[in-house]
């Protein structure tokens, strides 16, 4: 029977020993003068998957620049192995070069699982205050500081993803 192609984005993976899935949750604790410490949140943090293997082959220099090029551009990735992980950045790369492995290299690879945020814009009114001008002959009026704004602002939320990578504007 022939093996499944196990891949992280392009890469083909030569050998996984081990695929680690940490799913976790925040909880938020308070101290109280008696009793256990009060709880009134808790969320989920990102689930964080580490593979741990050997590439072996001539291409594993290759390999191992394509591993550095999607962690320094935070390259959103899919890994199919025994699991199948989607929109995965690259955290961390452990990596140990020895004799015994000529042309390639011992890894531990860990990704975080991320949520993309969607690039939305949305328009606000805002009413104009004036001060009530009544006859008291010529005069000037002044406009409050709340006329002098502008009646509309646009609001843009912080991450957008776009070309294969996740960029931050604000």
């Amino acid at each position: 029977m022939e093996r499944e192609k196990i891949t992280l984005g392009s890469i083909d993976i030569d050998i996984v020993a081990n695929e680690s899935v940490s799913e976790a949750v925040d909880i938020t604790q308070y101290p109280v003068e008696k009793g256990v410490d009060i709880t009134d949140h808790a969320k989920d943090k990102p689930t964080m998957f580490t593979i741990t293997g050997v590439f072996v082959h001539e291409d594993a220099p290759t390999k191992l620049q394509q591993l550095t090029k999607y962690r320094k551009d935070k390259t959103l990735l899919r890994y199919q192995g025994r699991n199948i992980v989607n929109n995965l950045i690259i955290a961390r790369v452990e990596r140990n070069h020895n004799y015994t492995n000529l042309y390639g290299f011992a890894y531990d690879i860990t990704l975080q699982q991320i949520r993309i945020a969607e690039l939305q814009k949305v328009n606000v009114k805002v009413a104009q205050k004036t001060k009530k001008v009544t006859k008291k002959g010529t005069q000037t009026t002044k406009k409050s500081k709340a006329s002098a704004a502008t009646t509309k602002k646009s609001y843009e939320k912080v991450a957008v993803y776009r070309k294969g990578a996740l960029h931050e504007s604000i």
